[in-house]
């Protein structure tokens, strides 16, 4: 789900939509939808069938979701960048922002 869609999405479409009728599209194409993509691209890379829900003459079923796992590539692959760029410093064990870190939060707020 990119974050930076769903407040337009409210904005524009959604937020004129009965309450039902909203989460509903709002569940369709930000959950199902977006599973269904990035299923069908790793089937199709990958050769793996990740796929959990599945549609059948009775409707939308649900197949075993695996557990979730403790692995975050993206997050760790973002805090690189953000260090790369000068924008976080390491202070002992912790990140935190550098001087240009918060100038950049600054003016993105």
């Amino acid at each position: 789900v990119n974050l930076n869609s769903v407040p337009t999405a409210i904005n524009d479409t959604l937020s004129q939509l009965p309450l039902v009728d909203a989460l509903a599209k709002f569940t369709s194409y930000y959950c199902l939808d977006s599973h269904l993509r990035v299923a069908m691209r790793k089937l199709r890379q990958q050769g793996q069938n990740t796929s959990r829900f599945e549609m059948t003459e009775n409707g939308l079923v649900i197949k075993v979701i695996p557990p979730a796992t403790h692995t975050s590539p993206r997050f760790y692959q973002a805090m690189r960048i953000l260090r790369d760029l000068g924008l976080i410093v390491p202070d002992e064990v912790l990140l935190r922002p550098s001087e240009a870190g918060l100038v950049f939060l600054e003016s993105v707020s």
